[in-house]
């Protein structure tokens, strides 16, 4: 925590007030004996935007329990969905299936190497109505 907060009163010392800050909480992928609380952890709301979780190999509904479970612990913060992608042989769920089990994270960013999801994946995930692609945004010139 320290260390977080050092560096974010640093960069704002400087001038520095255009980044995002997103701290990562541990994840313990539906097996919640596996969780360890890193609340502990939590440089504070003062020094945090959005708060992520990593999943790999997650069912739609062990989304829906980590969204609201973040979602509890930090009630102003926007949750996103830091890493996803397989684990091993078992499959990430699709977008749509997580999104309509109330996992509406902000973003989602799949890992790539041995757990990438499969092309059909993606292919779901930018055809979905949920999510917004580059191509979707208005021109910023």
């Amino acid at each position: 925590k320290k260390l977080w907060t050092t560096m974010f009163d640093y960069f704002k010392s400087k001038g520095i007030r255009n980044l995002i800050w997103i701290w990562t909480t541990q994840n313990y992928n539906g097996d919640s004996t596996k969780y360890d609380l890193d609340n502990a952890w939590y440089p504070g709301d003062a020094y945090v935007d959005i708060v992520a979780r990593d999943l790999y190999g997650s069912t739609s509904s062990q989304n829906r329990t980590e969204f609201t479970e973040i979602q509890s612990f930090y009630p102003t913060k926007m949750v996103t969905l830091g890493e996803c992608g397989k684990d091993g042989d078992k499959a990430f769920c699709g977008v749509s299936d997580f999104w309509n089990a109330g996992a509406k994270w902000l973003y989602f960013m799949p890992w790539y190497g041995s757990n990438m999801p499969s092309d059909a994946w993606w292919k779901a995930a930018l055809g979905n109505s949920a999510v917004v692609d580059r191509a979707s945004l208005p021109s910023l010139k």
